[in-house]
């Protein structure tokens, strides 16, 4: 799985190459001008989208790991409840145990 940084300079190039291809299709310029500049674009739009990626990256770590550290797991919770306990905070809905296979009915 691609991290976050490339995805977004993968991302952010191929559309900076793209919109240039078509405004320099659009303008009537000459191709070989079109595509030095479409990749021009191409690499500073990677380069600039990694660096937001990473940006964004830092920036949401920092955030969860902020959020866990101001809500930590309280300790009972992390415990198993006794069978038949009631789910807390639903008194209507109940743990079942799992039923019992019948045992077979043999003539002996």
């Amino acid at each position: 799985m691609l991290q976050p940084p490339r995805l977004i300079a993968g991302v952010l190039g191929l559309a900076a190459f793209v919109a240039a291809c078509v405004a320099g299709l659009a303008s009537n310029a000459d191709p070989s001008d079109t595509l030095w500049r479409a990749l021009a674009a191409l690499l500073i739009c990677s380069i600039l989208g990694a660096i937001l990626g990473r940006v964004g990256m830092v920036a949401v770590d920092e955030h969860v790991a902020k959020h866990v550290a101001d809500n930590p797991v309280p300790e009972d919770t992390a415990k198993p409840r006794p069978a038949g306990a009631r789910a807390p905070g639903n008194a209507d809905v109940e743990i079942l145990e799992p039923e019992q296979p019948a045992p077979s009915a043999q003539a002996a």
